[in-house]
């Protein structure tokens, strides 16, 4: 009889340890596989800064850093601090530096949307005060890459920001005096549709009749499925009806 409990209590330990072990390898394995989902995202990103497209890295930008969050939850759920500490190191170490290249451009260009938004919406005082605000975004993120020693980015994306910051800041301060041109105006077109990047000007015109560009817009590589556009020739404002 006594032998009998004692094969019993050890099946059962036996039966707990397996259970444990299954469950941790479990937690590992969704750990892994969670990586490498936000492996596969920081290489499309990373494609995206290559490139310098600012609209791609800011469509790309809220998904990635879900990510990086969902696999940091997954990695604490790991048993034993040396696996946890690898799995950091081959998902997420790389994909936070990446995360902080770009992390101030990302708020510059939702910023400049931002401002345009409230101009359109007659809020221009508090437009204004949104543009110190960039500037300030502008002075901390050359102050923290400097610090941090992180990789610089393509110049296209410095200049591409630039147009749209002097735009606005001319829409604000400067009385609207200088005229958009008709290739700027195909420019904040692409860039007035934040949230797609397969967009493309089909034809673009200036209309006398009107007092500002008109375009005809739609998604890229397609003959139907197209809408119409204005842009004011002063303020850069874009819009579906007369402005």
């Amino acid at each position: 009889m006594k032998h009998f409990v004692r094969l019993l209590v050890i099946a059962v330990i036996s039966m707990l340890f397996a259970s444990t072990a299954s469950a941790s390898d479990t937690r590992y394995n969704d750990a892994v596989n969670v990586g490498k989902m936000l492996n596969e995202r920081n290489a499309s990103l990373e494609s995206a800064i290559k490139s310098g497209d600012i609209k791609k890295i800011h469509t790309l930008y809220d998904d990635f850093t879900k990510y990086i969050s969902k696999t940091e939850k997954a990695i604490g759920k790991v048993s034993r601090k040396t696996k946890r500490d690898k799995l950091m190191s081959t998902y997420v170490k790389s994909a936070k530096v990446t995360r902080e290249r770009v992390i101030y451009e990302v708020s510059q260009y939702r910023l400049i949307h931002q401002m345009k938004g409230l101009y359109a919406s007659g809020k221009i005082e508090q437009a204004k005060k949104d543009f110190a605000k960039l500037e300030r975004l502008k002075k901390r993120s050359v102050e923290i890459k400097k610090k941090g020693g992180y990789k610089s980015l393509p110049s296209k994306i410095d200049k591409d920001l630039a147009k749209l910051t002097d735009r606005v800041k001319n829409t604000l301060f400067n009385g609207r005096t200088k005229r958009v041109s008709i290739e700027e105006a195909e420019f904040l077109i692409l860039h007035d549709h934040i949230d797609s990047t397969e967009v493309e000007v089909k034809l673009i015109t200036f209309d006398e009749q009107l007092g500002a560009y008109w375009a005809k817009v739609g998604p890229k590589n397609e003959r139907y499925g197209y809408w119409f556009l204005q842009v004011h020739p002063y303020t850069g404002i874009v819009g579906e009806i007369p402005i």
